[in-house]
């Protein structure tokens, strides 16, 4: 069974207690749960989270966290128009995160995303590669004291029933935009490119960040996996396919896969059953039945805008206009 994630830009799903905790035997792995998503989670405006900072969402049962990762002293945020905050920094976001682990110790594992760019904020002086290198520095540092505490999820331990992950986090990272890379160009191609994080972190040619990765039980989830519609290759699946190359010689185990696509019901051959999809789902503004939505997509879970969303979709959820 394949888990789909699905958001919208900043999303609500129906309560992991409900569904995850309550309804999902602990015997089964991380992929056959149902997980919740909230997007740019620690931004406390109207249109984000101005009422639900992160320990309120992680009560009303979220259970994946997602932080931008702006330059490379490590501050968390969207751009520079100083919107307020839940919290600032890699470092103070994920003590937040962890206060409310240590307090709910038999928590089901809650996924903390950081989505990191090649720029340094606005500052172009450093070169894309470095900036990447500098900002998984700062979340190596942030992370190693959880590491060191067994707070995170392994790569070895990853695929494990759920009981073997209460109480703990699992740290992703992946490239801001989905639609191109930055050596790539084709009529119609967006003009905001990224370089990928495996070119950044050269995991290709080396193995020198591929061993901090895992050492620091940081996860990478690519965009696409292989070829998208354009014919273009993310270096992101190839860098994840090249750790996953690396722990088979090492100890042959196989690890939970994330991928960071955008695209309901994104579908590949490279998709294995224990992979974790990110997903969007369009926006809620006409009924729709939940159960033919989610037979269509493998889904265990919808991801909603707001609140306001969140009602509309329980009003709907026994109507069908498909």
């Amino acid at each position: 069974m394949r888990i789909y994630i699905l958001i919208q830009f900043a999303c609500l799903i129906m309560p992991f207690k409900l569904l995850a905790e309550s309804t999902v035997s602990a015997e089964l792995p991380p992929y056959h749960s149902y997980i919740t998503y909230s997007h740019n989670s620690y931004l406390a405006t109207p249109e984000r989270w101005q009422n639900l900072n992160l320990t309120q969402q992680l009560n009303k049962g979220i259970r994946i966290l997602e932080f931008d990762v702006w330059d490379n002293s490590g501050r968390v945020a969207h751009d520079e128009k100083g919107e307020p905050q839940h919290c600032e920094s890699i470092t103070t976001c994920l003590q937040n995160v962890v206060n409310w682990s240590d307090a709910h110790p038999q928590h089901m594992p809650v996924i903390v995303l950081f989505e990191l760019t090649h720029l340094n904020g606005n500052n172009t002086d450093i070169p894309p590669n470095m900036v990447i290198q500098k900002k998984i520095e700062q979340i190596v540092k942030a992370v190693a004291p959880l590491v060191s505490e067994e707070k995170l999820v392994s790569y070895g331990e990853s695929s494990k029933a759920l009981n073997n992950h209460r109480g703990k986090l699992l740290v992703a990272v992946y490239r801001k935009f989905n639609t191109q890379l930055n050596h790539v160009n084709y009529e119609g191609a967006s003009a905001r490119q990224t370089l990928s994080i495996s070119e950044g972190l050269d995991l290709l040619a080396n193995s020198t960040y591929i061993e901090k990765l895992i050492d620091s039980h940081i996860f990478l989830a690519p965009r696409w996996l292989g070829e998208n519609k354009h014919g273009i290759v993310d270096y992101d699946f190839l860098g994840e396919r090249a750790i996953q190359s690396y722990l088979k010689v090492k100890n042959n185990q196989p690890y939970l896969q994330l991928v960071k696509h955008d695209q309901l019901g994104y579908q590949s051959a490279y998709l294995q059953e224990s992979d974790i999809v990110i997903s969007n789902l369009p926006s809620l503004s006409t009924p729709f039945n939940k159960n033919r939505a989610m037979s269509k997509g493998g889904v265990t879970g919808l991801g909603l805008s707001n609140t306001d969303a969140l009602s509309l979709y329980l009003g709907f959820k026994d109507t069908d206009s498909n």
